[in-house]
């Protein structure tokens, strides 16, 4: 019995219940989607699938984002085109996942003028050079991390003339942030004291390898303001200097100034002592030896882990705070001397705690027969593992300072201008400093993140026959299926 052409293929009641049920559906869906999104807003758990575009943070990041009250906000001016880009908004979402008291505002110079101005014109950034970067503001303190600062890079190929190319090696963009929140939302300004007249490294050259301008710049990045000091006359350490820095003196310190760099650390002070290794009796040694540490007259050599010829890289951490974060990465000295637990110290309660920090390999020795600066190595050296750094620590004093802290390392060039980007330099100057000033959230450890580079690697024939896969291949299987389908329904 042939069908009526004119009579309809569904009666109206049937019409009317298909139309139901696809309503139902559609308003069961959307309830069920709005069901998941509250209940993912309050109860969640997030995975990290790809460490590219979701990062895991550090614990030393979670540790400032767990203590954070105030709200930052932070704005991105960047290029959305930039490479970099993406790894800074991936990694900034977790931060703003971790605490949703961090505000995020991106704002692309390129396409969004005008709002790029505003930014610029309510932060006083007028420069042209001033794009590509990153806002904390918190309490009108404001901080800014430029793209230049957030990358590690390899200048290898360029320099051997390989290619023209210089490679983006490793992100640093976690550390800096990390800095950038601690520093706009911490009320406090530490203050930190620079030994100077004794020949002590500049703290001020930025030109100069030696310089210590971009460990200056490391301290101001933590909210510490640098200041320099002088104990002669009648000077004295001052009360509100949380950190002493001694770097690398030359010349002898008078016993006057010995004296008042004792009463300050028997108060409950803390210093990081980086001695000269050319500078063999500064009389540091002996203020130092009160404190159950021994600064040796030598030179430390390594045959096994130099570089150079004096320099020399060692991966041998102690279990300490300051170094647990480093024991996969070198920390890269130049010419050491052995600095390490006083042999026979005392064991008592009241005693300070010596910890040795970094230790060379068993094939290093110490050479102690140094004529005008000239090391002669003999079969009586002293042969390794030696102790080029130690952690002092001894229990504080109510009401006053708290417990005195120091970090005394075997040389001072490894944090220079030229060194300190070198090995996990940065990062066991930026930890000794966070466990002197006892800054716990800060412990954790960040490191450059490495960015993986994938080549695809085709020889000419598979690229042809890749051409034609996706050109041609491909969009006709398409076809053909459709063609398929639409004959199969006309039966």
């Amino acid at each position: 019995m042939e069908r009526d052409p004119d009579q309809p293929s569904f009666s109206a009641g049937r019409r009317f219940g298909i139309g139901f049920n696809v309503v139902v559906a559609s308003a069961l869906f959307l309830l069920v989607v709005v069901m998941a999104n509250y209940l993912a807003a309050r109860h969640y758990r997030r995975f990290v699938l790809s460490p590219e575009t979701a990062p895991a943070l550090s614990p030393e990041t979670l540790g400032v984002l767990r203590n954070l009250t105030n709200t930052v906000r932070i704005v991105t001016l960047f290029d959305s085109e930039e490479p970099l880009y993406r790894h800074v908004r991936a990694m900034l979402r977790e931060y703003q996942n971790a605490n949703p008291k961090l505000t995020l505002e991106h704002v692309d110079y390129v396409r969004d003028p005008a709002a790029a101005q505003a930014i610029k014109a309510q932060y006083n950034l007028a420069h042209l050079t001033d794009k590509d970067l990153v806002l904390f503001d918190c309490n009108k303190k404001v901080k800014v991390v430029y793209d230049r600062e957030m990358s590690d890079y390899d200048y290898s190929g360029l320099v051997a003339g390989r290619t023209n190319e210089v490679k983006r090696v490793a992100f640093k963009g976690e550390s800096l942030f990390s800095a950038a929140i601690v520093s706009v939302t911490d009320p406090r300004t530490l203050v930190a004291c620079y030994l100077m007249g004794h020949g002590e490294q500049n703290p001020r050259e930025d030109k100069d390898q030696f310089g210590y301008a971009k460990f200056i710049a490391l301290l101001n990045e933590k909210n510490i303001r640098v200041e320099a000091l002088s104990l002669l006359g009648t000077n004295e350490v001052p009360p509100a200097c949380q950190l002493l820095v001694i770097a690398g003196p030359q010349e002898r310190i008078e016993p006057p100034e010995l004296e008042k760099i004792d009463k300050y650390l028997t108060a409950g002070g803390r210093l990081l002592l980086l001695v000269n290794s050319l500078a063999p009796n500064t009389g540091l040694e002996r203020v130092i030896a009160n404190w159950g540490v021994t600064i040796g007259n030598n030179r430390v050599f390594d045959p096994q882990r130099t570089t150079m010829k004096q320099d020399l890289m060692t991966m041998q951490m102690a279990n300490h705070p300051i170094v647990r974060p480093l024991a996969a990465f070198p920390l890269h000295v130049m010419m050491p001397r052995t600095v390490e637990r006083a042999a026979g110290g005392a064991s008592t309660a009241d005693a300070a705690k010596v910890v040795e920090l970094v230790m060379t390999g068993p094939d290093a020795f110490a050479v102690t027969d140094i004529r005008n600066g000239v090391p002669y190595p003999n079969p009586a050296d002293r042969k390794g593992p030696l102790s080029l750094a130690v952690a002092v620590e001894k229990g504080g004093l109510e009401g006053v300072r708290g417990a005195t802290r120091m970090v005394i390392v075997g040389e001072s060039l490894f944090l220079g201008n030229n060194l300190l980007e070198s090995g996990c330099n940065r990062d066991f100057a930026s930890l000794s400093v966070n466990w002197m000033l006892d800054r716990s959230a800060l412990m954790g450890g960040v490191g450059p993140r490495v960015l993986k580079a994938y080549k695809l690697n085709l020889t000419r024939e598979q690229m042809h026959t890749l051409h034609w896969l996706l050109l041609a291949v491909l969009p006709c299987a398409v076809l053909l299926l459709g063609w398929l389908v639409w004959l199969r329904r006309r039966r």
